[in-house]
């Protein structure tokens, strides 16, 4: 968490892995964000929020050195960086937050789509 005691706190969210997929990491990552927000709504009942990721494209290429049996995976170029975030969402109870923040993956797989090319 950063920024705890202003009236804007930002949570973060870390995987230990990486993902290929917006769906993975949507799933490893949702129901934490979900505690997450529950557990700041029980002392802060109305609030504005946005879902967000960072991530990183690694442009890779194959080179099948001959035979399939020796193919190898190997990075070209440098990682580049990028974020993505939801439009602004109210929640006035614990209640909503679920439902709410499930339909944001919808409105990330609209307004991100540029990733997944």
């Amino acid at each position: 968490m950063r920024n705890g005691k202003t009236e804007a706190p930002s949570y973060e969210v870390q995987f230990g892995e990486d993902f290929k997929l917006l769906e993975e990491a949507w799933n490893a990552g949702v129901k934490r964000l979900i505690a997450m927000t529950e557990l700041h709504m029980k002392t802060k009942p109305n609030i504005k929020i946005n879902v967000g990721f960072t991530y990183q494209v690694i442009k890779s290429e194959i080179d099948l050195n001959g035979s399939f049996g020796e193919m190898e995976v190997r990075q070209v170029g440098k990682p580049k960086p990028g974020a993505c975030k939801t439009r602004q969402i109210e929640l006035y109870n614990i209640e909503s937050v679920k439902p709410s923040i499930l339909n944001l993956k919808d409105n990330i797989e609209k307004n991100c789509s540029f990733i997944l090319r």
